[in-house]
């Protein structure tokens, strides 16, 4: 392996950033430190010499022999970052990736609509430091609309860090192998609820970790290998998912049969998809549906996490009572739709993927209809014996 120069100081020019707190600053990786569940923390690891480069507003770099840096997230609690990096030189540089990235669900993860109706809701900073992880407390910060930005992901300890080394360009790049596993995504898609419960709020990357694709990171399929107009091979940015039905549907594999001349059973199980599905916000769910030849429609199956409401002297806890969503290893879910009366062939059945139920539609002032998706659908034109 080469030795490599790694690490650099990114310094505005125009403001000179604040010292970093003694909490975050760059520090020797411990000896097999335990890593929380809720919230990963990991190290950088390189080759070659231990070198802190700081990068001036000319360009230059000048050497400040620093400490390993340590992992730092944005995640679901506070992580001390002291002051954002501006978002903008990294645009400037590597406009096509950026150009994927605008309009993506990490970019605007602030501003996206669903999240800003409940958000007005519940302003809490649990949600704020996921989803506008650069941005302060002030509700008039501009750096809340990049989201989930390059820098978020790419500048630690106020160095920049990549899956593999390099030394080209403007810039050093520390090898950060974490990055290429599924553990990198953990900070913010596997955290507790603001009051601990035997179930965690959101728990994707303990999904796949049970999936039957646990052995494939998630960069494999929400960051997939392309070819940039020089040949050269990366890793996409536009983290595609909602509002891509055919993308969501790939992750199911689902089949139709009738029971009898009133009930109808739709089986659905994980295909290529490493969690659970839905996965992610506790309020995502499936729907399935079917109507007959002349229009009736059976009772609907939700296929969700299922909570109860626990009052406290501190306010309300929603606590999980139910999982029934499609589970990630691959065994099946089946809903069995019901008719009032007995149908008449052929029924037409469907899967609907939903971001919440209509009770929270209503009190976020959510348009469920228009954000739905059909993800999967058939047909069953006689009765199974």
């Amino acid at each position: 392996m080469v030795a490599l120069p790694v690490g650099h100081e990114l310094e505005s020019c125009h403001q000179r950033r604040r010292t970093v707190p003694e909490n975050v600053r760059p520090q020797a990786e411990p000896q097999e430190r335990p890593a929380s569940k809720s919230r990963v923390r990991r190290g950088v690891s390189f080759a070659g010499a231990t070198v802190s480069l700081a990068l001036s507003c000319t360009g230059e770099i000048h050497s400040t022999a620093p400490e390993k840096p340590a992992r730092v997230r944005p995640g679901p609690a506070p992580q001390g970052r002291p002051d954002a990096v501006s978002n903008a030189s990294c645009v400037r540089c590597h406009a096509d990736i950026a150009a994927e990235w605008s309009g993506s669900l990490h970019q605007r993860a602030w501003d996206d609509p669903t999240f800003l109706a409940a958000y007005a809701v519940e302003p809490l900073p649990f949600c704020r430091n996921c989803h506008a992880p650069e941005a302060s407390d002030d509700e008039a910060d501009p750096r809340r609309h990049e989201g989930v930005s390059c820098v978020t992901c790419h500048v630690l300890s106020r160095r920049v860090v990549g899956p593999r080394p390099s030394r080209n360009g403007p810039h050093p790049v520390l090898a950060a192998p974490d990055m290429a596993t599924s553990e990198w995504c953990g900070g913010c898609h596997e955290f507790d609820f603001p009051r601990p419960q035997a179930a965690k709020m959101q728990r994707t990357v303990s999904e796949h970790a049970a999936s039957q694709h646990a052995e494939r990171p998630c960069q494999t399929c929400h960051m997939p290998v392309a070819t940039d107009r020089l040949g050269r091979t990366y890793r996409r940015h536009d983290f595609r998912v909602q509002g891509n039905p055919a993308f969501i549907g790939k992750a199911l594999s689902v089949t139709g049969r009738t029971i009898d001349d009133r009930r109808v059973e739709v089986s659905l199980r994980a295909a290529a998809v490493g969690h659970a599905v839905p996965t992610g916000d506790l309020y995502r769910r499936l729907v399935v549906r079917a109507v007959d030849a002349e229009g009736q429609a059976a009772r609907p199956v939700v296929l969700s996490r299922r909570f109860v409401r626990v009052d406290h002297a501190d306010g309300p806890e929603r606590r999980e009572v139910a999982d029934e969503r499609v589970p990630a290893s691959g065994a099946p879910r089946h809903a069995e739709l019901f008719f009032f009366s007995p149908f008449v062939l052929p029924v037409h059945w469907e899967v609907a993927y939903q971001r919440m139920g209509p009770v929270e539609a209503a009190v976020f002032g959510f348009d469920l209809e228009a954000d739905e998706s059909v993800v999967a659908k058939g047909v069953l034109t006689e009765e199974d014996p």
